[in-house]
């Protein structure tokens, strides 16, 4: 559906990488080597913010921020352009599931 360039938050550095989403799920990967996963039904909480969760603000980008059943979170930031992408493709991904399932 979309993949994009990105930068993985760990600690106070940001890596540079790629986050895409896929039927599975959302797979992630960044320059170091660094590979991760989440199928959807791992993720609680998928959710945009123009700060990380350290609290430091970020300018012309957003942190794409992955919330798991586990309560481990992953922070990606990706340019505005990019967020409203991952929005957008958030949003049709909800909707056709949405219609697929059925009705109670």
């Amino acid at each position: 559906r979309i993949a994009t360039p990105c930068r993985l938050v760990r600690g106070a550095a940001l890596l540079p990488g790629t986050v895409a989403l896929t039927p599975p799920g959302l797979p992630w990967e960044s320059l170091d080597g660094q590979v991760g996963a989440a199928a959807f039904g791992d993720v609680a909480k998928l959710e945009t913010d123009a700060r990380l969760a350290s609290g430091r603000r970020l300018l012309l980008r957003e942190a794409l921020r992955v919330t798991l059943v586990s309560g481990e979170q992953l922070e990606l930031v990706v340019s505005r352009g990019h967020a409203w992408e991952w929005r957008r493709a958030l949003g049709e991904w909800v909707g056709t599931r949405a219609e697929r399932a059925p009705a109670p």
